[in-house]
Protein backbone atom coordinates (compact mmCIF):
# COMPACT_ATOMS: atom_id res chain seq x y z
CA UNK A 1 0.00 0.00 0.00
CA UNK A 2 1.32 3.43 -0.96
CA UNK A 3 1.64 6.00 1.88
CA UNK A 4 2.39 9.62 1.17
CA UNK A 5 5.53 10.73 3.00
CA UNK A 6 3.74 13.93 4.07
CA UNK A 7 1.49 11.73 6.18
CA UNK A 8 4.32 11.15 8.70
CA UNK A 9 4.88 14.89 9.00
CA UNK A 10 1.23 15.35 9.89
CA UNK A 11 1.14 12.54 12.48
CA UNK A 12 2.44 14.67 15.43
CA UNK A 13 -0.04 17.41 14.62
CA UNK A 14 -2.94 14.94 14.39
CA UNK A 15 -1.83 13.32 17.64
CA UNK A 16 -1.91 16.71 19.43
CA UNK A 17 -5.42 17.38 18.13
CA UNK A 18 -6.55 13.94 19.34
CA UNK A 19 -5.02 14.48 22.79
CA UNK A 20 -6.57 17.95 23.11
CA UNK A 21 -9.99 16.66 22.10
CA UNK A 22 -9.65 13.74 24.51
CA UNK A 23 -8.80 16.08 27.38
CA UNK A 24 -11.85 18.24 26.69
CA UNK A 25 -14.08 15.20 26.63
CA UNK A 26 -12.62 13.57 29.72
CA UNK A 27 -12.80 16.76 31.75
CA UNK A 28 -16.59 16.59 31.58
CA UNK A 29 -16.81 12.97 32.76
CA UNK A 30 -16.33 13.63 36.50
CA UNK A 31 -19.14 16.19 36.31
CA UNK A 32 -21.52 13.55 34.96
CA UNK A 33 -20.52 10.82 37.43
CA UNK A 34 -20.05 12.79 40.63
CA UNK A 35 -21.33 11.21 43.84
CA UNK A 36 -24.27 12.91 45.54
CA UNK A 37 -22.31 13.25 48.77
CA UNK A 38 -19.35 15.17 47.36
CA UNK A 39 -18.90 18.67 48.83
CA UNK A 40 -17.34 21.29 46.58
CA UNK A 41 -15.39 24.39 47.49
CA UNK A 42 -17.09 27.75 47.07
CA UNK A 43 -15.01 28.83 44.08
CA UNK A 44 -15.44 25.51 42.30
CA UNK A 45 -16.46 25.43 38.64
CA UNK A 46 -19.94 24.34 39.73
CA UNK A 47 -20.67 27.92 40.81
CA UNK A 48 -18.59 29.84 38.27
CA UNK A 49 -19.10 28.27 34.88
CA UNK A 50 -22.23 28.34 32.80
CA UNK A 51 -24.35 25.41 33.98
CA UNK A 52 -27.65 27.00 33.01
CA UNK A 53 -30.15 24.29 32.06
CA UNK A 54 -32.63 25.16 29.30
CA UNK A 55 -36.30 24.57 30.04
CA UNK A 56 -39.84 25.52 28.96
CA UNK A 57 -40.38 29.28 29.06
CA UNK A 58 -36.84 30.28 28.13
CA UNK A 59 -36.27 32.64 25.24
CA UNK A 60 -33.20 31.77 23.18
CA UNK A 61 -31.29 33.70 20.56
CA UNK A 62 -29.63 31.41 18.01
CA UNK A 63 -27.06 33.06 15.75
CA UNK A 64 -26.03 31.20 12.58
CA UNK A 65 -22.67 32.57 11.44
CA UNK A 66 -23.07 31.74 7.74
CA UNK A 67 -26.87 31.70 7.39
CA UNK A 68 -28.19 34.98 8.77
CA UNK A 69 -31.75 34.29 7.63
CA UNK A 70 -31.92 31.37 10.09
CA UNK A 71 -30.80 33.52 13.02
CA UNK A 72 -33.46 34.78 15.38
CA UNK A 73 -35.34 34.49 18.69
CA UNK A 74 -36.80 31.09 19.56
CA UNK A 75 -39.09 30.33 22.48
CA UNK A 76 -38.84 27.00 24.29
CA UNK A 77 -42.33 25.49 24.30
CA UNK A 78 -44.00 23.61 27.14
CA UNK A 79 -42.73 20.28 25.82
CA UNK A 80 -39.13 21.60 25.79
CA UNK A 81 -38.90 21.95 22.02
CA UNK A 82 -38.12 24.81 19.63
CA UNK A 83 -39.08 25.13 15.96
CA UNK A 84 -36.05 25.62 13.70
CA UNK A 85 -35.63 26.11 9.92
CA UNK A 86 -34.88 22.97 7.87
CA UNK A 87 -34.81 20.52 10.79
CA UNK A 88 -38.16 21.44 12.38
CA UNK A 89 -38.96 20.64 16.02
CA UNK A 90 -36.05 19.69 18.30
CA UNK A 91 -35.98 19.07 22.03
CA UNK A 92 -33.46 21.28 23.85
CA UNK A 93 -34.80 20.96 27.40
CA UNK A 94 -32.57 19.63 30.21
CA UNK A 95 -29.47 20.66 28.26
CA UNK A 96 -26.87 23.25 29.15
CA UNK A 97 -26.08 26.00 26.65
CA UNK A 98 -22.94 24.18 25.52
CA UNK A 99 -24.71 20.83 25.19
CA UNK A 100 -27.56 22.38 23.21
CA UNK A 101 -25.08 24.11 20.89
CA UNK A 102 -23.27 20.83 20.12
CA UNK A 103 -26.63 19.08 19.68
CA UNK A 104 -27.88 21.62 17.11
CA UNK A 105 -24.61 21.65 15.21
CA UNK A 106 -24.81 17.87 14.82
CA UNK A 107 -28.45 18.14 13.71
CA UNK A 108 -27.60 20.73 11.03
CA UNK A 109 -24.61 18.87 9.65
CA UNK A 110 -26.95 16.97 7.36
CA UNK A 111 -28.34 20.21 5.91
CA UNK A 112 -25.50 22.77 6.00
CA UNK A 113 -21.86 22.61 5.00
CA UNK A 114 -20.75 24.78 7.93
CA UNK A 115 -23.38 24.71 10.67
CA UNK A 116 -21.59 27.19 12.94
CA UNK A 117 -23.93 28.70 15.53
CA UNK A 118 -24.07 29.88 19.10
CA UNK A 119 -26.89 30.20 21.63
CA UNK A 120 -27.62 32.81 24.27
CA UNK A 121 -30.50 33.11 26.71
CA UNK A 122 -32.13 36.49 26.10
CA UNK A 123 -34.93 36.02 28.64
CA UNK A 124 -34.57 33.35 31.33
CA UNK A 125 -37.74 31.75 32.64
CA UNK A 126 -38.79 32.13 36.30
CA UNK A 127 -36.99 29.48 38.31
CA UNK A 128 -38.23 27.31 41.16
CA UNK A 129 -35.93 27.18 44.18
CA UNK A 130 -36.41 25.28 47.46
CA UNK A 131 -35.31 27.17 50.58
CA UNK A 132 -35.25 24.96 53.66
CA UNK A 133 -33.87 25.01 57.19
CA UNK A 134 -33.47 28.07 59.40
CA UNK A 135 -35.49 30.67 57.47
CA UNK A 136 -38.72 32.45 58.37
CA UNK A 137 -40.86 30.70 55.73
CA UNK A 138 -39.31 27.51 54.31
CA UNK A 139 -40.77 26.38 51.02
CA UNK A 140 -40.60 26.42 47.22
CA UNK A 141 -40.32 29.84 45.60
CA UNK A 142 -40.68 31.07 42.03
CA UNK A 143 -38.14 33.83 41.41
CA UNK A 144 -38.00 35.95 38.27
CA UNK A 145 -34.87 37.12 36.52
CA UNK A 146 -33.94 40.71 37.34
CA UNK A 147 -32.91 41.77 33.82
CA UNK A 148 -32.62 40.65 30.22
CA UNK A 149 -28.83 40.36 30.15
CA UNK A 150 -28.41 36.72 29.21
CA UNK A 151 -27.61 34.72 32.38
CA UNK A 152 -26.57 37.76 34.42
CA UNK A 153 -30.17 38.49 35.34
CA UNK A 154 -30.61 35.26 37.29
CA UNK A 155 -31.50 35.53 41.00
CA UNK A 156 -28.84 34.88 43.61
CA UNK A 157 -28.69 33.13 46.99
CA UNK A 158 -29.46 36.42 48.73
CA UNK A 159 -32.59 36.90 46.60
CA UNK A 160 -33.88 33.48 47.68
CA UNK A 161 -33.21 34.15 51.38
CA UNK A 162 -35.06 37.46 51.20
CA UNK A 163 -37.94 35.76 49.40
CA UNK A 164 -38.26 33.24 52.25
CA UNK A 165 -38.51 35.99 54.87
CA UNK A 166 -34.88 36.06 55.98
CA UNK A 167 -32.82 33.76 58.17
CA UNK A 168 -33.65 32.89 61.77
CA UNK A 169 -31.42 33.57 64.77
CA UNK A 170 -30.55 29.85 64.80
CA UNK A 171 -29.09 29.86 61.27
CA UNK A 172 -25.48 28.84 60.74
CA UNK A 173 -24.51 31.40 58.11
CA UNK A 174 -20.99 30.01 57.93
CA UNK A 175 -22.26 26.77 56.40
CA UNK A 176 -25.12 27.31 53.96
CA UNK A 177 -25.51 24.32 51.62
CA UNK A 178 -26.39 24.76 47.94
CA UNK A 179 -27.56 21.58 46.20
CA UNK A 180 -27.71 21.63 42.40
CA UNK A 181 -28.67 19.35 39.54
CA UNK A 182 -25.96 18.82 36.93
CA UNK A 183 -26.82 18.93 33.21
CA UNK A 184 -30.45 18.14 33.91
CA UNK A 185 -29.84 14.50 34.76
CA UNK A 186 -32.26 13.16 37.39
CA UNK A 187 -30.59 12.16 40.63
CA UNK A 188 -27.22 13.65 39.65
CA UNK A 189 -26.51 16.31 42.28
CA UNK A 190 -23.59 18.34 43.56
CA UNK A 191 -23.25 20.35 46.76
CA UNK A 192 -21.38 23.51 47.62
CA UNK A 193 -20.71 25.19 50.97
CA UNK A 194 -21.32 28.92 51.20
CA UNK A 195 -20.14 31.27 53.97
CA UNK A 196 -22.52 34.22 54.12
CA UNK A 197 -20.51 35.81 56.93
CA UNK A 198 -17.68 36.38 54.44
CA UNK A 199 -20.21 37.82 52.01
CA UNK A 200 -21.64 40.30 54.54
CA UNK A 201 -18.45 41.26 56.38
CA UNK A 202 -15.84 41.00 53.60
CA UNK A 203 -18.04 41.48 50.51
CA UNK A 204 -16.88 38.18 48.99
CA UNK A 205 -19.37 37.75 46.12
CA UNK A 206 -18.21 34.21 45.39
CA UNK A 207 -20.49 33.20 48.28
CA UNK A 208 -23.52 34.67 46.51
CA UNK A 209 -23.74 32.64 43.28
CA UNK A 210 -26.54 32.73 40.73
CA UNK A 211 -29.30 30.20 41.32
CA UNK A 212 -30.60 27.79 38.69
CA UNK A 213 -33.94 26.05 38.32
CA UNK A 214 -34.29 23.19 40.81
CA UNK A 215 -31.61 24.43 43.23
CA UNK A 216 -32.04 23.64 46.93
CA UNK A 217 -30.75 26.10 49.51
CA UNK A 218 -30.36 24.69 53.02
CA UNK A 219 -29.65 27.02 55.94
CA UNK A 220 -28.35 24.67 58.61
CA UNK A 221 -28.83 25.13 62.35
CA UNK A 222 -26.01 26.71 64.34
CA UNK A 223 -24.53 25.32 67.56
CA UNK A 224 -25.74 26.77 70.86
CA UNK A 225 -22.50 28.70 71.35
CA UNK A 226 -22.73 30.38 67.93
CA UNK A 227 -24.47 33.76 67.89
CA UNK A 228 -25.10 36.36 65.19
CA UNK A 229 -23.70 39.85 65.70
CA UNK A 230 -25.61 43.07 65.09
CA UNK A 231 -23.83 43.57 61.75
CA UNK A 232 -25.38 40.32 60.55
CA UNK A 233 -28.90 40.79 61.90
CA UNK A 234 -28.99 44.36 60.52
CA UNK A 235 -27.85 43.25 57.06
CA UNK A 236 -30.19 43.39 54.08
CA UNK A 237 -30.45 39.61 53.97
CA UNK A 238 -33.45 39.96 56.25
CA UNK A 239 -36.60 42.04 55.63
CA UNK A 240 -36.76 45.65 56.85
CA UNK A 241 -39.40 44.83 59.47
CA UNK A 242 -40.79 41.80 61.29
CA UNK A 243 -44.14 41.40 63.07
CA UNK A 244 -44.42 40.28 66.70
CA UNK A 245 -47.27 40.10 69.21
CA UNK A 246 -46.84 41.72 72.62
CA UNK A 247 -49.67 40.80 75.00
CA UNK A 248 -50.43 40.83 78.71
CA UNK A 249 -49.66 43.59 81.22
CA UNK A 250 -48.40 46.23 78.78
CA UNK A 251 -49.91 49.62 77.97
CA UNK A 252 -50.41 48.99 74.23
CA UNK A 253 -50.84 45.24 73.66
CA UNK A 254 -51.17 43.93 70.13
CA UNK A 255 -49.28 43.34 66.88
CA UNK A 256 -46.28 45.60 66.30
CA UNK A 257 -43.71 45.91 63.51
CA UNK A 258 -40.09 46.14 64.61
CA UNK A 259 -36.62 45.94 63.09
CA UNK A 260 -35.12 42.44 62.62
CA UNK A 261 -32.54 42.99 65.38
CA UNK A 262 -35.12 43.96 68.02
CA UNK A 263 -34.72 42.28 71.40
CA UNK A 264 -37.43 41.03 73.73
CA UNK A 265 -36.98 43.97 76.15
CA UNK A 266 -37.16 46.52 73.33
CA UNK A 267 -40.40 45.00 71.99
CA UNK A 268 -42.04 45.31 75.42
CA UNK A 269 -41.20 49.02 75.56
CA UNK A 270 -42.31 49.52 71.96
CA UNK A 271 -45.69 48.22 73.16
CA UNK A 272 -45.93 51.03 75.67
CA UNK A 273 -43.92 49.34 78.40
CA UNK A 274 -45.17 47.23 81.31
CA UNK A 275 -48.07 48.48 83.44
CA UNK A 276 -46.32 49.50 86.63
CA UNK A 277 -48.80 48.15 89.17
CA UNK A 278 -49.81 45.04 87.22
CA UNK A 279 -46.76 43.68 85.38
CA UNK A 280 -44.48 40.97 86.71
CA UNK A 281 -41.21 42.07 85.14
CA UNK A 282 -39.57 38.86 86.26
CA UNK A 283 -42.06 36.72 84.36
CA UNK A 284 -41.88 37.67 80.69
CA UNK A 285 -42.53 34.74 78.35
CA UNK A 286 -41.41 34.28 74.75
CA UNK A 287 -43.51 31.90 72.65
CA UNK A 288 -41.94 30.88 69.34
CA UNK A 289 -43.37 28.63 66.63
CA UNK A 290 -40.65 26.39 65.19
CA UNK A 291 -40.33 25.38 61.53
CA UNK A 292 -41.59 21.87 62.30
CA UNK A 293 -44.83 23.24 63.78
CA UNK A 294 -43.88 22.81 67.43
CA UNK A 295 -43.79 25.70 69.89
CA UNK A 296 -41.05 26.64 72.34
CA UNK A 297 -41.49 28.65 75.54
CA UNK A 298 -38.81 30.71 77.25
CA UNK A 299 -39.04 32.78 80.45
CA UNK A 300 -37.00 35.94 81.00
CA UNK A 301 -36.58 38.83 83.41
CA UNK A 302 -37.27 42.20 81.84
CA UNK A 303 -34.18 44.40 81.88
CA UNK A 304 -33.80 47.24 79.39
CA UNK A 305 -30.11 47.65 80.27
CA UNK A 306 -29.37 44.06 79.24
CA UNK A 307 -27.81 43.76 75.77
CA UNK A 308 -28.85 41.18 73.22
CA UNK A 309 -28.38 37.72 74.70
CA UNK A 310 -29.96 34.37 73.89
CA UNK A 311 -30.17 33.55 77.61
CA UNK A 312 -31.31 36.91 79.02
CA UNK A 313 -32.63 39.12 76.22
CA UNK A 314 -33.06 37.22 72.91
CA UNK A 315 -33.44 38.81 69.49
CA UNK A 316 -36.95 38.23 68.19
CA UNK A 317 -38.04 36.34 65.08
CA UNK A 318 -40.96 37.15 62.83
CA UNK A 319 -44.17 35.78 64.37
CA UNK A 320 -42.90 35.63 67.97
CA UNK A 321 -45.33 36.21 70.85
CA UNK A 322 -44.13 38.13 73.93
CA UNK A 323 -46.32 37.83 77.03
CA UNK A 324 -45.82 40.06 80.06
CA UNK A 325 -47.45 38.22 82.96
CA UNK A 326 -49.36 39.98 85.73
CA UNK A 327 -47.95 40.20 89.24
CA UNK A 328 -49.46 38.54 92.32
CA UNK A 329 -51.34 41.63 93.50
CA UNK A 330 -52.95 42.07 90.11
CA UNK A 331 -53.94 38.40 90.00
CA UNK A 332 -55.50 38.60 93.49
CA UNK A 333 -57.36 41.78 92.57
CA UNK A 334 -58.68 40.23 89.37
CA UNK A 335 -59.74 37.14 91.30
CA UNK A 336 -61.64 39.18 93.90
CA UNK A 337 -63.32 41.12 91.12
CA UNK A 338 -64.53 37.91 89.52
CA UNK A 339 -65.84 36.59 92.87
CA UNK A 340 -67.62 39.79 93.89
CA UNK A 341 -68.99 40.62 90.46
CA UNK A 342 -72.22 38.63 90.84
CA UNK A 343 -72.78 40.13 94.37
CA UNK A 344 -72.22 43.64 93.03
CA UNK A 345 -74.92 43.01 90.48
CA UNK A 346 -77.40 41.89 93.10
CA UNK A 347 -76.62 44.86 95.34
CA UNK A 348 -77.10 47.23 92.47
CA UNK A 349 -80.51 45.79 91.58
CA UNK A 350 -81.56 45.83 95.27
CA UNK A 351 -80.51 49.48 95.62
CA UNK A 352 -82.44 50.38 92.47
CA UNK A 353 -85.57 48.62 93.88
CA UNK A 354 -85.32 50.69 97.08
CA UNK A 355 -85.07 53.91 95.09
CA UNK A 356 -88.12 53.07 93.00
CA UNK A 357 -90.15 52.45 96.14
Amino acid sequence: MFINKNFFKAVPFLFLIFVSFSNVTLSAIPEEKTSKDKLLKTNNDLLNKNNYIIGPGDQLQIKFLDVDEFSGIYNVLNDGSIQLPLIGSVDVSKKTINNATVFLIDAYKKELLRPDLYITVTKPRPILVSVIGEVARPGIYSINASSNDQIIGLPTVIDAIRKSGGFSQNANLKEVILIRKINGQDGNLKKAKLDLIKLIIDGDQSHNPFLLDGDILNLTRANLNQSLGNNITKSNLNPKFISVQVVGAVNKPGLIKVLPDTTLAEAVYFAGGPIEWRANEGGVELIRINNNGSASLGKYKLNLNQGASNKKNPILNDGDIVKVNSNTISKVGSGLGVITEPISGVVTVFSLFKLLN
